[in-house]
């Protein structure tokens, strides 16, 4: 599995949740706010193994304004956001990377990463 791979394992978490996805980035918008997900690749990553981690925001027009000077962008991304974590910190851990190697139990990850982003993340 490569990284195009797992975006294809988490999509329809978003998808269900009625994120619109740009890359490895998703969004939903509400009147005054908006939820951003990146799907962070680790550097070191190579054919024996892919780590990769999620950024989380909550995306707020009114300060971006006010802040950049500018207008808020169509499709905010974690890198826009006032406040923004990784999946790690919402789990009480310094940071979490999720590993795909030849030892990893893929039924398994897609369970650890379903809770994290269905428990941890989105609430």
């Amino acid at each position: 599995m490569n990284t195009e791979e797992s975006l294809n394992e988490v999509q329809p978490f978003f998808d269900a949740n009625s994120f619109k996805k740009q890359g490895k980035n998703w969004y939903k918008g509400f009147e005054e706010f908006g939820w951003c997900f990146n799907l962070q690749s680790s550097l070191y990553n190579n054919q024996d193994e892919i780590r990769f981690t999620f950024n989380l925001g909550i995306f707020v027009g009114k300060p971006y304004k006010f802040v950049y000077q500018e207008h808020s962008p169509t499709f905010p991304k974690e890198i826009h956001c006032v406040i923004r974590k990784r999946t790690g910190v919402l789990k009480n851990r310094s940071d979490t990377w999720y590993t795909i190697n030849n030892d990893t139990d893929i039924e398994q990850l897609e369970l650890i990463i379903q809770h994290d982003l269905e428990c941890v993340a989105l609430p």
